[in-house]
């Protein structure tokens, strides 16, 4: 074989199998004929030994049948065993050859990856230079980047189109004046979601109207509680309150600190009567228990 002959399996096939010429056929009827009687046999004491005879002879015939069918097999199969051993040996060969080759092709894979990641940085580091530690590299990385078919001008295209959205999704940010501003960009910076900013700008104002509601309420109840003591002090100072059916001995856990803070003043018990709606010694209720203040019945 020379370097340049080409590298290719060339088989002469054979046309026509030889035929075994032998007598299976006839010997084939012959025992479909000859063993109907042994289908439905009923075997007695007197005919036991011809029986037994006859399974031997049987027995005999059917091994004499199968060697003879695994010696004709083997006598075919040799040529085609010998042809087969030698192509595994080729194909070894060849995969040995092959599994080199794939290990210098991913080798060569791998410093042209690297070398295409390397350009990347720069283009990320020529465009995202002031949102390089708010928006690293990893955060807009695309694994498809380093397809031979993903080009470098198109990835550039593609980093150049995102800072380009982040600017105006900055701009879209500022524009909203709202008073969490800061809050916002930290979200969109961890997002890059300009949904999920509204969504926070929104929920914070929510939150800001809630506290304003509930410091409304708080406000309400002290005024009504001012009004309850200077009430108490014009009009009975010295009455039992009725309106309070059970001393409070549990105080809430947002007010112990304020507790705290009272138990080092001098404690100073008042008794007086208050005249009100429902509505309005429940809130007043309220006001005491979140302020520390214990009450009950005289």
């Amino acid at each position: 074989m020379t370097t340049n002959q080409k590298l290719e399996l060339l088989v002469k096939p054979i046309k026509d199998m030889p035929v075994l010429e032998s007598n299976i056929d006839d010997l084939t009827k012959l025992l479909e004929t000859r063993l109907v009687k042994y289908k439905n046999l009923v075997v007695t004491e007197e005919a036991i030994k011809g029986a037994k005879s006859d399974r031997a002879n049987l027995n005999k015939l059917k091994k004499a049948l199968s060697d003879e069918r695994i010696a004709q097999k083997k006598r075919f199969l040799t040529p085609f065993e010998a042809f087969e051993k030698k192509c595994k040996n080729a194909e070894k060969l060849i995969d040995d050859a092959s599994s080199s080759i794939d290990i210098q092709i991913k080798t060569f894979e791998e410093k042209e990856k690297e070398a295409k990641a390397n350009e990347i940085h720069k283009i990320y580091n020529e465009n995202f230079a002031e949102y390089s530690k708010l928006v690293p590299l990893s955060k807009i990385w695309d694994d498809k980047w380093l397809n031979t078919t993903f080009t470098l001008k198109k990835i550039e295209e593609t980093i150049k189109e995102l800072k380009a959205q982040i600017d105006d999704h900055i701009k879209i940010i500022d524009n909203l004046k709202s008073e969490f501003v800061e809050q916002l960009k930290d979200t969109y910076f961890n997002t890059l979601d300009l949904a999920s900013v509204l969504s926070e700008n929104e929920r914070l104002y929510q939150r800001k109207r809630d506290m304003e509601e509930l410091e409304k309420l708080r406000e309400q109840q002290r005024n009504l509680f001012t009004e309850a003591v200077e009430f108490a002090k014009e009009e009975a100072p010295q009455e039992v309150i009725e309106a309070a059916p059970e001393v409070i001995d549990v105080v809430p856990t947002e007010v112990v600190s304020q507790n705290e803070i009272a138990e080092k003043e001098e404690l100073v018990t008042q008794v007086f009567k208050v005249v009100c709606t429902k509505s309005q010694l429940n809130a007043l209720g309220k006001f005491m228990q979140e302020n520390g203040i214990k009450y009950g019945k005289a």
